[in-house]
């Protein structure tokens, strides 16, 4: 009832995807992906089943325990744990030396491999999967250790292109190449006996007018060399309306590349060529900065959503020799600006390609950045970089050393929008949301089980952060309390306005007792919780366990890979493992 006709095998599936099942969404035979949705289904049925009889069990047994059962109940839990840990522990740390090629030496999962990853093999393919901790130092040496051992043809990283630019170092961004695919053709005319196709660098908002044709005239004004000087108000014809305006790079004060593409927009500009300073183009899109500066720019441009006409970054020598072309072809009349009918005058085209870089506007930027700080994320990271504790160096390395064995390094995550739209649409109380809710605490004691005895081949969780934990220098332990503490009073805060202007409102209407009050408030935020708290989980781990994995298999299809490394945050570990162990790579 609450899907259209047909979609409830899927419905069901995705809710028990929400709930830490790995039911096979439908595809082709042979994919990975279970053909027939009728098996779906009854997998589906089966498990919902299984988790209501194993909840049911650990209900009554909780129910006739005394309350001086339940130390003793965690006790024997974390002995039968800790003997655990330290019997697997054992046996990697006891294991031989691994063949070469990183072969298993002695079952299907290779000795060598760290007690913090995780193997499957299917179809002929092997995927090593690195579980990491973002600010431990042990997890770029796991990255390291698993790429020269496993020799693998691809590694695949947890970030999306935007994340990871802004992670680079500028060292490591003076070593990268752009690549061909990220750059613009652009033709120019005038400037050579032929026509000359350059490939430039693009910024991140061109892609906002893919596949418009752009062409004109290519202007260099002497007086606004930098394209800072705004448009005449008085009616005075612009100089670059109507065409390619030509500027350097940089400039006095405060000149990024939006402010100079929004002021060539209010001049009447069609495009905006720039002439590089460095003798290498950037392998990054252009005008992807911080918060801080879109908002100087929207200040300076005096608009929040600025019109921005596409820039394009040309090499330093094409774009000295087109600045004096364009010196010595000069116009004559009331118009600077030459037509197509002039003989010789620098022209240029292009037609604007196709981006799938991730572009979000100054005011959702603002929003998503107000999400963080309630969440308590943007507080966690926040105090944790005061600390000066780097975050996320295991990306960094696993690329590091990809690119110096040239090997490819691809990113697998969702964008930041894609991840604000998956949260947005989980926290939504639609009954669907709240049956996926229910049906997800029902997997709880399964969970729990998972997670302190894992099958071989997944990660131990507890075990890893235990590891990981213990290698964090004084500095990072003290950071990660503060850090932890503060992001805790955040969302306490948040929570407790929800709750309390609710109960206030009941109040009011007079459907509750003063005395009363407290008690409705704290029924209210356990209500919230009971329904956040597994579409949270949903949102942020469940479903990008399954676009990651979607992409993993995309990705060794599309480079032929038959070994590959792929390095995630430990959370994310075991959902893609059990994915690719059922569903194949």
């Amino acid at each position: 009832a609450m899907t259209a006709p047909g979609d409830g095998a899927r419905a069901l599936e995705e809710a028990l995807l929400g709930a830490g099942g790995e039911v096979a969404r439908g595809g082709a035979a042979g994919d990975g992906l279970v053909a027939d949705p009728s098996q779906a289904v009854s997998g589906a049925w089966k498990r919902t089943v299984t988790d209501a009889l194993l909840c049911l069990a650990a209900v009554l047994a909780c129910s006739k325990a005394s309350p001086n059962d339940v130390p003793m109940g965690v006790g024997v839990l974390v002995v039968l744990k800790a003997l655990w840990f330290l019997r697997n522990r054992t046996r990697v740390a006891s294991a031989p030396a691994a063949v070469a090629g990183g072969a298993s030496v002695g079952g299907d999962v290779p000795d060598w491999l760290p007690y913090t990853c995780g193997y499957v093999s299917s179809g002929g393919k092997e995927l090593f999967l690195v579980g990491t901790l973002h600010i431990s130092p042990r997890s770029p040496q796991d990255v390291h250790a698993v790429v020269e051992r496993a020799a693998p043809d691809v590694v695949m990283i947890e970030l999306d292109e935007e994340r990871l630019d802004r992670m680079r170092s500028s060292e490591l961004e003076r070593e990268r190449l752009p690549k061909e695919d990220d750059l613009q053709p652009l033709m120019i005319h005038g400037l050579d006996a032929q026509p000359l196709t350059v490939l430039a660098q693009r910024a991140v908002w061109n892609g906002e007018r893919h596949g418009e044709s752009i062409e004109g005239p290519v202007v260099y004004d002497e007086k606004n060399q930098y394209g800072l000087v705004r448009a005449p108000s008085n009616g005075e014809a612009a100089t670059f309306r109507g065409a390619l305006a030509l500027v350097e790079r940089g400039g006095p004060g405060f000149a990024p590349f939006s402010l100079k593409a929004a002021l060539a927009a209010k001049a009447g500009a069609k495009a905006l060529l720039v002439i590089n300073s460095a003798d290498r183009l950037p392998a990054n899109r252009l005008g992807v900065g911080a918060l801080r500066m879109e908002l100087q720019v929207a200040c300076a441009a005096r608009s929040c959503n600025p019109e921005r006409v596409p820039v394009l970054l040309l090499p330093k020598d094409v774009g000295q020799r087109l600045r004096e072309r364009c010196r010595a072809f000069v116009v004559e009349g009331p118009s600077a600006v030459p037509d197509a009918s002039s003989s010789g005058a620098p022209w240029g085209q292009l037609i604007v390609k196709q981006d799938s870089y991730p572009r979000r506007s100054l005011p959702r930027r603002l929003c998503q950045s107000c999400a963080l700080l309630l969440s308590g994320i943007g507080v966690l990271y926040g105090v944790i970089e005061c600390f000066d504790v780097e975050v996320g160096a295991e990306f960094v390395a696993a690329e590091r050393v990809a690119t110096g064995r040239g090997l490819p390094c691809v990113c697998i995550d969702i964008d930041m929008n894609n991840f604000w739209a998956r949260l947005a649409a989980a926290a939504k109380p639609t009954p669907r949301n709240i049956c996926d809710a229910a049906l997800s605490w029902l997997a709880l004691p399964r969970v729990l089980l998972c997670l302190l005895f894992p099958p071989r081949g997944n990660v131990d969780s507890i075990g890893s952060t235990a590891l990981q934990m213990m290698s964090l220098p004084l500095r990072t332990w003290i950071a990660f309390v503060l850090a932890a503490t503060a992001a805790s009073m955040c969302v306490n805060f948040a929570l407790g306005a929800v709750t309390l202007a609710s109960a206030a409102g009941a109040k009011r209407a007079f459907a509750v007792k003063d005395e009363d009050t407290m008690d409705l408030q704290s029924w209210i935020l356990l209500a919230v919780e009971f329904f956040l708290f597994p579409q949270i989980f949903a949102a942020l781990a469940a479903s990008r366990d399954e676009a990651m994995y979607q992409r993993i298999v995309a990705v060794s299809r599309e480079h032929n890979a038959r070994r590959f490394v792929v390095v995630v945050g430990g959370g994310h570990a075991n959902g893609i493992l059990t994915r690719a162990r059922e569903r194949g790579l």
